[in-house]
């Protein structure tokens, strides 16, 4: 979701050139408040529409993507404070480029789990019998 700020404020970089960690850092600020203050307006909403389960789902989404958004926000931070800002333009980089190629995001979170010892399989399976 784009707010007018979002778009002419802290644009979501559209080429590679563009792409800096502090460029990064206040488009994800941006929609970090952005799902913040959705979750709490769909809150308000959640409750007083008799608990309807579509606002709930869009509750509990905005709550996760805010703390998602707000995750990445506190790490560029900490990058941008403690690393050289060459290394952190690098990954700011490194990290559109991910997340512009899609089926990457899933590639790496399975090769990050095989790193760790964690049966991806075992995971998608309960997620699956989950939402059934």
């Amino acid at each position: 979701m784009k707010s007018t700020f979002e778009a002419t404020e802290a644009p979501y970089p559209r080429n590679e050139d563009e792409v800096t960690a502090a460029a990064l850092l206040r488009h994800l600020t941006v929609a970090a408040q952005v799902a913040w203050a959705m979750q709490w307006e769909t809150f308000e909403k959640y409750y007083d529409a008799a608990k309807d389960p579509a606002l709930r789902d869009l509750w509990m989404a905005s709550i996760s993507l805010s703390v998602s958004d707000f995750t990445g926000v506190f790490l560029l931070r900490a990058l941008i404070e403690h690393a050289p800002i060459a290394v952190a333009d690098q990954v700011a980089r490194d990290l559109w480029l991910v997340w512009e190629d899609g089926g990457a995001v899933g590639e790496w979170l399975w090769e990050y789990l095989d790193e760790y010892g964690i049966n991806g399989d075992e995971i998608t399976e309960a997620v699956t019998a989950a939402v059934k």
